[in-house]
């Protein structure tokens, strides 16, 4: 089926990504050492909110403009898939609501490409209400100018932490992490007594949301994922990453 079929059967999609804005967004590598780039594994893709039904969300995969894949996941997954009871729907009213929508296609970005994080347990829980509620409403801006806030919290075998930004510009961001983003994320790990460090293999996997605002109104999200398993691949926000990390890390998984 072609992109001119899709729009006639469905109509525009919510959200059309290039390649290299979805790469953008997320790149995938191995931790510990160096992140390496993904190579694309599509040219386009295209998101539907509420298809194919209320609460459901769709990604669609094309190559040369044919469609290679599609992907539909619950937009927020019921808590009671990560074994934690009902949904908490005052979480609408959340303190960051502007970033309900970001996690979730990015969330649903993420896996139309790497399908074996969507087989992972911990990352499941990513969209459990619990979670979510966490997320949405963690005071953790930074508390000194030019640092970076977190806050952290555990959800069974997942540890999540949460870092927030009134810009969203991935260059600003980066000012705020002077050597690069991974040697922030193994000091994060270590104050918050989430495990000891990147690679460490603390039996949890670890999820770090950078999520930005800026007054303008121009928003962002960022999702580092790190496995408990030694040996497998990690999720990196190749935007947030240093100039020197990324020479590290260039080339093919």
């Amino acid at each position: 089926m072609t992109e001119g079929q899709v729009i006639d059967l469905l109509g525009p999609p919510h959200d059309r990504l290039t390649t290299e804005e979805f790469l953008g967004g997320a790149r995938t590598g191995p931790v510990p050492g160096p992140a390496r780039s993904a190579p694309p594994a599509a040219p386009v893709r295209w998101y539907y909110r509420d298809l194919p039904s209320r609460g459901m969300a769709t990604v669609i995969t094309f190559r040369r403009g044919v469609v290679a894949r599609v992907t539909s996941r619950p937009a927020e997954r019921a808590a009671t898939d990560a074994g934690a009871g009902p949904p908490d729907r005052a979480g609408k009213g959340a303190r960051h609501e502007w970033a309900r929508e970001l996690i979730t296609r990015h969330i649903a970005r993420v896996e139309a490409d790497r399908p074996d994080f969507a087989a992972l347990p911990a990352w499941r829980r990513l969209t459990g209400a619990d979670v979510l509620d966490f997320v949405l409403n963690a005071d953790a801006h930074p508390r000194h100018p030019g640092q970076l806030g977190c806050r952290r919290r555990r959800f069974g075998s997942l540890t999540v932490l949460v870092s927030l930004f009134d810009i969203a510009a991935p260059d600003r961001i980066r000012d705020l992490l002077p050597g690069g983003y991974l040697p922030h994320l193994d000091h994060l790990l270590h104050r918050s007594g989430a495990g000891a460090g990147i690679g460490a293999g603390a039996g949890q996997d670890t999820a770090h949301w950078l999520l930005g605002r800026a007054p303008d109104g121009a928003t962002v999200a960022h999702l580092a994922y790190l496995p408990a398993s030694r040996g497998a691949g990690a999720l990196v926000p190749w935007d947030l990453l240093s100039e020197a990390e990324r020479r590290r890390g260039a080339g093919p998984l």
